[in-house]
């Protein structure tokens, strides 16, 4: 029989083999507690990158957004020059295109509303054709 272990042969083996469990568990977990701190800053980190990603993305939109809107006045205000000066391009035109005798009919109207007669005759100036041609071209 004294083959066999005895009670405390068993009881120290088997508190042994506890111990040796638990440690290991504790290891472990210790592990998997490192392990989940590491995962979390990873989180953490690829979060903020995202947040900032996020943040140039719409930092970007809206400058594009500025440059457009600025671009859109900057335009608009060459329209409306370009409006003006075709406007004043076109009454120069009309203005040349009036043949002396509408310039004659005009003067004439001027100087009876003005009710006083001058010695000196004004003449018209007539334009030419060909000069009318390259004041058109000039415009």
């Amino acid at each position: 029989m004294g083959s066999q272990p005895d009670h405390h042969d068993v009881l120290t083996m088997l508190l042994n083999l506890c111990t040796n469990a638990i440690t290991e568990c504790e290891a472990q977990l210790e592990q998997q507690k490192a392990s989940d701190v590491a995962e979390a800053k990873r989180l953490e980190e690829e979060q903020k990158a995202r947040e900032n990603e996020a943040r140039m993305l719409a930092e970007q939109q809206e400058k594009e957004r500025q440059e457009k809107m600025e671009q859109m006045e900057k335009d608009r205000l060459e329209i409306e020059a370009a409006e003006r000066d075709l406007t004043a391009k076109k009454e120069a035109l009309r203005n040349a295109q009036k043949g002396p005798d509408d310039e004659e009919e005009e003067e004439e109207e001027e100087e009876e509303g003005q009710g006083s007669e001058s010695g000196a005759e004004e003449h018209p100036v007539s334009l030419s054709h060909k000069h009318l041609h390259c004041f058109i071209y000039l415009f």
